[in-house]
């Protein structure tokens, strides 16, 4: 399509595989548009599903080695397991492995409302957030995995540093909005867009969005 002949090389395509290369936005639109199209393929069954891994590597990078790593993020989606038990039926995405079913789609609508508020003209939402979520979500894994010196901090850091957030935007009650259901969501491990509970895996969605939120902001910076 339009959108991807100038941007996307499929370099291989045969049996279940498909290797990509491309610029690495339209690359995940792109993984994206075959998930869509293979899930209205198969009539929408769930007993069938496609997973797949996105990794970024500099323009020098031998394509060998992308491959590699490619394959290892793939086999990572595969052993993906979601809270009700379904495996696979998974994108691995800047280290990261959602479900395509509902967590890719709440990671990218946070990101897109990352993206709008810390990029508008007019009091725009400072980008050190993107940082904090993802400091947060190293900070929660930490705790979890038991590693270091971890503890329970993350959590009233993240009431501690919203509620500054909150407190700097007192006329502006669209960020504010914005803001709270921020800390809505990652103090009760709720969804911001859809019905789920996700518990502190909610960390996991807001680092991820972060990190495609930053991505994405400095390649517009740099293309302007």
């Amino acid at each position: 399509s339009d959108e991807f002949k100038d941007y996307v090389n499929i370099i291989y395509s045969g049996g279940d595989d498909v290797f990509a290369v491309g610029r690495w936005d339209k690359i995940i639109l792109f993984a994206e548009e075959i998930r869509t199209k293979f899930k209205a393929y198969i009539g929408g069954r769930e007993d069938v599903s496609i997973s797949g891994g996105v990794v970024l590597v500099g323009p020098k990078f031998p394509i060998r080695m992308a491959a590699f790593q490619a394959g290892e993020a793939e086999d990572q989606s595969k052993d993906f397991v979601n809270e009700n038990g379904k495996t696979k039926n998974a994108i691995t995405l800047f280290g990261e492995t959602i479900s395509w079913e509902e967590e890719f789609e709440e990671v990218k609508k946070i990101k897109e409302k990352l993206v709008h508020y810390c990029g508008r003209e007019e009091k725009p939402i400072s980008k050190a957030i993107f940082q904090q979520l993802m400091q947060w979500k190293i900070q929660k894994d930490s705790f979890q995995n038991k590693t270091g010196n971890a503890t329970l901090s993350f959590r009233w850091n993240t009431a501690y540093y919203l509620k500054r957030y909150i407190d700097r935007y007192k006329n502006d009650e669209e960020a504010r909005s914005f803001l709270k259901s921020i800390q809505t969501a990652l103090m009760c491990g709720q969804a911001m867009y859809n019905n789920e509970k996700y518990g502190l895996r909610i960390y996991n969605l807001f680092g991820l969005a972060a990190r495609w939120a930053e991505m994405e902001m400095k390649e517009f910076e740099n293309y302007n």
